[in-house]
């Protein structure tokens, strides 16, 4: 059986009174179960100030026969929607992404300055030399 999958997820604004909304402004009310719920999705994002909203379905088609399955709908996920961090460098858009950037990017230099994997390309440990 042979299956590809298809995505129709899209980034949609926020539902509600919007920015410096407080919990006060809302009728809603959530059970523990969802709240547990949407503090992992959080969790996932590590932690994002300013994660991306993304709603939609995934599903899978077998090319044999044209079945559609699903596969995953952010139905099921709180509020609808599957956050997603938002990737930014800058600390003062977000700084939990930044400071992912900060690591990744250390370990890149790094990286590249001891030849790749901790192994000099030639086989022996990488040396620095001041230069003559």
């Amino acid at each position: 059986m042979t299956t590809a999958a298809t995505a129709a997820l899209s980034p949609e604004p926020a539902p509600g009174p919007g920015l410096g909304a407080t919990a006060d402004d809302t009728t809603e009310t959530i059970t523990w179960a969802d709240f547990r719920q949407w503090e992992r999705q959080l969790a996932s994002t590590g932690m994002c100030s300013h994660p991306i909203r993304l709603a939609g379905r995934i599903e899978a088609i077998d090319r044999a026969t044209g079945e559609v399955a699903p596969v995953y709908d952010t139905a099921s996920e709180p509020g609808g929607v599957l956050h997603v961090a938002c990737g930014n460098r800058r600390e003062t858009v977000c700084a939990a992404c930044s400071a992912i950037y900060k690591r990744d990017a250390r370990q890149l230099v790094r990286a590249g300055m001891s030849g790749g994997k901790g192994r000099h390309r030639l086989g022996g440990p990488a040396r620095l030399r001041a230069a003559d």
